[in-house]
This record gives structure tokens, sequence and C-alpha cells, in this order.
């Protein structure tokens, strides 16, 4: 019988345990850090669901620097914001929502969401928010990496840039907080990029506040010129005009061999010579060999006396006939493709008795 009995308190036990330590059932949802830099502020967008649907808060706080008193079974710490329901109006939905620099813009439902400003360097760290529905507590870490400085933005780049094919450069910073409004700029070689051109076809901004993510973007689509290769491009971060920060990338932009080709003369009697030149003037990537490929009114020339030198041709033509006039261009390829000169005219002039 006593055997049956130490069982039946072991199970009302165990049912009570249960019931008063559901810290489980908690379900607290926001970024996993949050960062900003001295003087700025920090949203927290947050979210959470008691352990009882119905359950409302009585109570919460935020501490700083907080640990767990085991004396004491109470955590403590810097308090930056507790509030209470009221007993004059208990189903009130919004508690005080500012104290000190800490304004509560949630519920006693559903959202937990705060705002602290300004914040500070020394609030990096772990801060605990501490909830309480009736009997059911709940203590949840938020990260801050508060930084002195304002940080550097981040610039995305697709792994391969091409001349005259659309790219989008996304600039980004983890940082978004109404009240202290940002802007991203972009400039190209220290030229801000205001407004479209025939290159540039969007700029576009956006802000993310979600309990996943919190950050700034600006995406910049444009089509890069084969000389804008080497070029700057620069994202800043300004923040009631003045600048806060900047990144600053340079263009890989893959294009074609560019060409350049010179007839001497351009004009010539019947029977003298002529000499062709094709120049290499730039490629990227660089030309594996040198090989130029010559053409004549769009016909590929064969059996031609050629002289392949470093990043040039040379193309000899010999007593030259009437059926040498023409148009005449020189072609060589890379990893991206081939690339053309310009056509240039040779006349021949014949002698008539």
């Amino acid at each position: 019988m006593r055997v049956h009995y130490l069982w039946l308190l072991l199970i009302l036990g165990h049912v009570a345990s249960a019931r008063y330590s559901s810290a489980n059932d908690w379900t607290v949802d926001h970024p996993q850090t949050l960062f900003a830099w001295e003087g700025a502020c920090i949203r927290i967008p947050c979210k959470y669901k008691t352990p009882l649907p119905k359950a409302r808060l009585d109570n919460i706080l935020l501490f700083q620097n907080y640990e767990f008193d085991k004396a004491t079974k109470k955590f403590t710490g810097t308090v930056l914001y507790n509030a209470t329901k009221t007993e004059k109006d208990p189903e009130s939905e919004l508690y005080l929502s500012k104290q000190g620099r800490v304004t509560f813009l949630g519920n006693r439902i559903d959202n937990c969401t705060l705002k602290i400003h300004p914040i500070r360097a020394n609030d990096s760290g772990n801060l605990g928010l501490r909830m309480t529905a009736g009997t059911e507590r709940w203590m949840e870490p938020i990260h801050l990496n508060v930084s002195e400085k304002p940080f550097q933005p981040y610039i995305q780049m697709p792994s391969e840039i091409r001349e005259s094919q659309s790219v989008t450069l996304t600039c980004g910073l983890n940082f978004s907080c109404f009240g202290y409004d940002i802007l991203l700029k972009w400039f190209l070689e220290d030229s801000e990029i205001t407004s479209i051109t025939s290159s540039v076809t969007s700029i576009t901004s956006s802000v993310t506040s979600s309990i996943k993510n919190v950050y700034t973007e600006s995406k910049l689509t444009f089509q890069p010129k084969w000389t804008d290769h080497g070029k700057s491009v620069k994202c800043q971060v300004q923040h009631s005009s003045k600048v806060l920060s900047e990144r600053t990338v340079r263009l890989d932009v893959k294009y074609t061999p560019k060409l350049e080709i010179k007839v001497n003369p351009t004009e010539v009697e019947k029977n003298n010579s002529v000499t062709m030149t094709c120049r290499v003037n730039s490629s990227n990537p660089k030309l594996r060999t040198v090989a130029v490929s010559w053409f004549k009114d769009g016909r590929p020339l064969e059996d031609q006396e050629l002289e392949q030198e470093q990043q040039m041709s040379k193309l000899i033509l010999h007593s030259v006939t009437k059926d040498m006039r023409g148009k005449y261009r020189c072609q060589a390829s890379n990893d991206i493709g081939p690339g053309e000169s310009e056509e240039v005219e040779l006349t021949v002039h014949c002698e008539f008795p």
C-alpha cells in the first residue's frame, strides 16, 4: 500500500511539474543578432506565444547584464524596462510605452517588439527579455552587436560580369531602425549615380525588419561597357546628409578582344604592295595566343603572307590587283568570344591605255 502511495505522489508531482514548468512551450522569435552603432537606435522585431492560448502577459522586463540568482531563484541585472498590467485596466493591450531609452511597441497577446534609442556601445552582448503570464515565465536572450563607429556596408557582386550584359550589384547594411533613417548611395569613379541612363537601368532600395532579418539594401542594375573594367564602384551610407561609412569594389568586366586595324596606304596603284596591321589593344581575359584572322568583304582570307608578333598581326599584299580592292577587317578570340576590328577599305587604281 505504501508503494502505491509513493507512485501516486510521483505521478501527481509529474503532472504538477508539466503544468507549471512548461517553459518549453513558450515560443519567442526575433533576429539572432541585431547590429547598430553608438548613437543610433535598435528596433527588435519580436513575436511570442505563451503556453496557454488565452494567457496574456502580466509583466515584461528587459535586463542588461543579467544573471540568475540561485538563492532567490530570480534574475537580476540592470533593468532597462519594467511594466506590469494595472489593476485599474487589467485588460489593457499596451503597457507604459516608453521608459528611459526603451520603447515597448508590442502587446499582451503576441508582440514583444522593442526599440532602444539611443543605443550605446556598451549595450553589446545579451539582453534578457523576461515575460510573465500567470504562472508561466520565460527569459529570452537577445544578442546585440553595437560598435563604436558605423560599420561598412557589404556589396554583393555576381561571379562574372560581361560587357553589355545586364548585371545587378547589391549594397546592404544589417541595420534598420525607424527614427534613424539611412540612405545607401552608389558612385562610379566618385561620381554619384543618381538617375537612369543608357547603361543604368534601375536603382531600387528596400528596408526589411522582420523576426528573421533586419537590413537595408539598394540594388544597382546596369549594363557595363568594356571601358568600365577596373573602375571603382562605391556604396555609401548616409544619415542626415552625413557620410557614415562606405565600401568600394573594382569592376572586373570580361570582354572580347578590342582590335585596331590600319592600312598603309589605303589607296594604291596596281602591282604595288600594301601592308595592313591588326593590333590587339585590350582583352579580358588576355589572349592565350595571338591568332588573328583576316577577312575581305566578309569572307576569310587564305593563302596570304602573314607576320604574327606579340599582340599584333601583319597582312602583306604583294603586287595588288583590282580583285584585291574591297573592305578588310581582322578578328581575334578569347574565352569570352570573338572580337572584330572596324572595316577599312582598300582602293586599287588601275592604269588604262
